[in-house]
């Protein structure tokens, strides 16, 4: 049987400067782990809040055109959420955004990298997925090992 981690997580909608040191404060001595979201509105957001959270390991979704408001191009925006790798030792990101990979590929970035992803060969992959009205349902994969 697996141990027991307490885990907080951020309920806060507001994440920039305000809203994450907010839910920083909200941690109790039981918690082990953290996990808080970081947006940006502009270039050197990621970078703030890192200085703030200092987190050791970095999430990276995707790079979307959903976020050029603020940021004129869709290269800023990756540059942008590329900041964490400044701060995190583990950079866990989508395989399948190819602009991210080529990114992170291109940052220098001297950690560890693990991909998730459906498409890309990734270390954590989704498998059999099925959509449905609540949700998705699928495998998961870890490297050559299914679950």
């Amino acid at each position: 049987m697996l141990p027991e981690i307490i885990v907080a997580v951020s309920l806060l909608l507001v994440f920039l400067q305000i809203g994450l040191p907010l839910s920083i404060a909200q941690v109790s001595e039981k918690d082990r782990i953290i996990v808080l979201e970081m947006g940006a509105s502009a270039p050197g957001d990621i970078r703030e809040l890192c200085g703030i959270a200092a987190p050791e390991y970095g999430v990276i979704t995707n790079i979307g055109r959903a976020h050029l408001e603020g940021f004129g191009d869709i290269e800023t925006v990756r540059r942008t959420k590329l900041e964490i790798l400044e701060t995190a030792r583990v950079a866990v990101v989508n395989g399948d955004d190819l602009f991210l990979m080529d990114g992170i590929r291109r940052s220098g970035f001297r950690g560890s990298v693990i991909r998730f992803g459906i498409e890309s060969p990734a270390d954590v992959r989704a498998t059999d997925v099925v959509l449905g009205e609540r949700g998705a349902d699928f495998r998961i994969e870890f490297g050559d090992r299914p679950s």
